[in-house]
């Protein structure tokens, strides 16, 4: 097992940083599905004791992320479709209830956000070596500020914590798929315009073919790396 080390927050606690580093390697693939790991060589990796990493660990599992197995082990928990749908539906039907929102009140601070959000992910694509985890950043971000441009990231938060699975798939396809950034800026692009202009129908129908285009991909997906799902 290896475990890249992110930067410690000199305001996380031990058990923040041993949870915060574990995710981050669970939702980049550093730590792919299947993966055994351990207390003791987490402890000994980061330099901790293991009560940080033991708690740190019992969090993870309550986010899906792990099993954690009574006298066998613990395991990165392998991608679930039924996870993963039921995911994209809650998704799904917060983020049109959104856009309706956004398209009655929506921030002007944010809205000048989303529009540096989309030159910033349009200058990324145009770079000899494109960097693919900042890529993905971006278009979490650019999701993420609709919620709070309507006031409304508790509901952010609710489809954080209920991706887990969905978001790695996502990752996945991006580590071996080519993925076509034009067409994701051109629909975050009339998304916007269409918040903008307050085009409540339009921006429905564009965040549905948006969102929408990876129903298919997840069986696809699962062909191709049976290894990585249940």
């Amino acid at each position: 097992m290896v475990l890249k080390l992110i930067e410690r927050n000199k305001y996380d606690s031990v058990r923040e940083y041993v949870y915060n580093t574990l995710r981050e390697n669970i939702m980049n693939l550093d730590l792919k599905p299947g993966t055994n790991i351990t207390e003791k060589d987490i402890a000994e990796m980061m330099e901790v004791s293991r009560t940080p990493v033991r708690e740190a660990l019992l969090k993870l599992s309550q986010e899906d992320l792990l099993n954690i197995y009574p006298q066998k082990g613990t395991i990165v928990s392998l991608l679930d479709i039924n996870y993963i749908e039921q995911a994209m539906f809650i998704r799904m039907s917060l983020e049109v209830a959104i856009v309706k929102l956004a398209c009655q009140k929506f921030s002007e601070e944010i809205l000048y956000e989303l529009r540096k959000n989309l030159n910033d992910m349009a200058f990324q694509i145009k770079q000899l070596d494109i960097n693919t985890k900042r890529l993905f950043s971006y278009d979490t971000e650019f999701h993420k500020l609709l919620y709070k441009g309507t006031g409304m990231m508790q509901a952010w938060f609710v489809i954080t914590q209920v991706s887990t699975h969905l978001n790695r798939a996502r990752y996945l396809k991006l580590l071996t798929s080519d993925i076509h950034w034009e067409g994701i800026i051109k629909q975050h692009t009339e998304l916007v315009d269409a918040l903008e202009n307050r085009e409540t129908e339009k921006a429905i129908k564009v965040l549905n073919a948006h969102l929408g285009g990876f129903d298919m991909e997840i069986y696809r997906l699962k062909e191709n790396h049976q290894d990585l799902f249940v």
